[in-house]
């Protein structure tokens, strides 16, 4: 696994346990779908994505590493990333480009190429898991769950 481009790794510690708990409280349908998928084996799999990074994200990307995806996230907003959810994610093995106010010629150099080298475009084999938990689930729309639990089911045939 390539390492991270962050600010600085000792940020995470201004992420205690305590906040991660609350916020699982807190969204009790995304730590529903959280708990789900921490318990798949998802080992093999890749996710290289695009995505604010924030605290509030985290709980998704901790269960998807927890399950043995293999996560790569660049920044996609250098304004909204949270440095210290970087420095916590990527302390539990999720590789993590960006920090808040990089240049542009960083953020373009990571927009164009993955930390592999292949165009980030070339997304992983979970991809729609993911995306479907940011838009969908994580925005608590019950309706299409039901999708993101068949999605989940397909990608462990």
């Amino acid at each position: 696994m390539t390492s991270s481009r962050i600010k600085d790794p000792a940020l995470s510690a201004g992420i205690e346990e305590s906040e991660i708990a609350w916020l699982r409280y807190v969204t009790p349908i995304t730590n529903y779908y959280c708990r789900q998928i921490s318990q798949r084996d998802y080992r093999g799999k890749r996710l290289a994505c695009w995505m604010h990074i924030r605290f509030n994200n985290m709980p998704m990307m901790l269960a998807l590493a927890e399950s043995g995806a293999d996560i790569v996230i660049g920044a996609c907003n250098v304004d909204s990333t949270d440095d210290a959810a970087t420095a916590y994610l990527s302390e539990q093995g999720i590789t993590l480009y960006g920090w808040r106010g990089m240049s542009q010629v960083d953020y373009d150099q990571h927009k164009l190429t993955s930390p592999e080298g292949a165009g980030m475009h070339a997304w992983g084999n979970i991809t729609v898991l993911f995306f479907f938990w940011v838009m969908i689930v994580g925005h608590g729309c019950s309706f299409l769950n039901v999708f993101f639990l068949d999605t989940v089911t397909r990608l462990n045939s």
